[in-house]
């Protein structure tokens, strides 16, 4: 006999007596010395298995873990489980917007980073289109020679409708639809836009330009109650290169975009209307876009420039390779906070006599 102490599952300690196991043909003690058997975590790793009377046969594990934990009362498992059900919907919500959040912030647009001048076709390009019929040339081609007309134009007017020819053009999202409309004109050195949009950022800007070599004087109006405008006594005269840095183009380039044979990604040839003649074409969401989204950021008053997806433009000339309109669909990402998906739908019809003189 023998007599140790061991610790029970309660970590206390009692005098048993017992026969001395063995193991491997020698005593515990022999292997172990007289001391508590236990394991690296201080929990008892001896099985008592009572015989009769005081006597006890000891079997020992050395691999064997002893669970020490107290069975949990049911009402405390329901409980446990009921507070990770809402941990987890919680994390989930809070995960979504807050993972939407810095994608917002990683999926973010650089105009700086586009070289602007690189992507415009050349004059002899154009010039060399200009010269070809219509028939011989790209749906590209025909949109740069179009455009280089309109900005060397002194008389036109340019009105901005829905897409399918209704008053207003839209731009739907998440939030609440933007109704956008405008006029723009220029006759010889006098220009004027004014464009509005209503919806969850209400838009309205109206502007009356004075060119006069490299510098032009920009009067802000707003309307008054029998729809005339009021200008202000006083302009902000500025060069090119200033009103270029707000708006993205010069003042009198009424295209946003940046179409070049460069930035078309896809183009078809649809054929003639009547004496006119239709196209579409795609452009780079990136490449294209250099130039509006600092319009759009500057007159909308977002913290961070809009992200394209796509932009698609159909458009008519005359035979002239003069515009008669241009539909377009784009759909891009702003950030209010968090990423807004926006599809926009609208359309510019030109006119080179009837214009409205404001």
């Amino acid at each position: 006999m023998a007599n140790k102490k061991l610790k029970n599952k309660k970590n206390c300690v009692k005098n048993v007596e017992f026969d001395e196991a063995t193991l491997d043909g020698k005593k515990l003690s022999e292997v172990f010395g007289e001391g508590i058997y236990e394991d690296d975590k201080g929990s008892c790793v001896v099985d008592e298995k009572k015989q009769d009377g005081n006597h006890f046969e000891i079997e020992f594990d050395p691999n064997k873990d002893v669970d020490l934990k107290k069975k949990k009362p049911v009402w405390k498992k329901i409980l446990a489980t009921f507070m990770w059900i809402v941990i987890v919907a919680v994390s989930s919500v809070g995960g979504y917007v807050a993972g939407d959040f810095i994608i917002a912030k990683i999926d973010t647009y650089d105009p700086s980073s586009i070289a602007v001048t690189e992507l415009r076709d050349s004059e002899e390009s154009i010039n060399a289109w200009r010269s070809k019929g219509i028939n011989s040339l790209s749906a590209a081609q025909v949109f740069v020679v179009a455009e280089s007309n309109l900005n060397s134009c002194n008389y036109y007017s340019m009105t901005t409708k829905g897409y399918d020819g209704g008053d207003k053009g839209i731009v739907k999202n998440s939030f609440k639809d933007q109704d956008i409309w405008g006029y723009r004109y220029r006759n010889g050195n006098v220009g004027y836009f004014n464009y509005y949009s209503t919806g969850i950022i209400p838009v309205i800007n109206q502007t009356k330009f004075e060119f006069g070599g490299d510098s032009f004087t920009t009067y802000n109006g707003s309307l008054k109650a029998d729809g005339s405008t009021k200008w202000e006594k006083e302009g902000l005269v500025r060069n090119q290169e200033q009103y270029e840095e707000d708006m993205g183009t010069l003042a009198y380039y009424p295209i946003d975009y940046i179409v070049s044979t460069k930035t078309v990604i896809a183009q078809s040839t649809d054929g003639k209307n009547g004496e006119n003649y239709s196209y579409t074409i795609s452009l780079s969401p990136k490449k294209a876009v250099a130039n509006y989204v600092k319009k759009m950021k500057y007159m909308s008053g977002l913290s961070d420039y809009p992200n394209f997806i796509s932009i698609e433009m159909k458009f008519v000339v005359d035979k002239n390779l003069n515009f008669q309109s241009i539909a377009i669909k784009e759909e891009y990402k702003v950030n209010y906070g968090m990423t807004v998906t926006c599809s926009g739908m609208l359309q510019y019809v030109f006119s080179y006599e009837d214009i409205k003189i404001i």
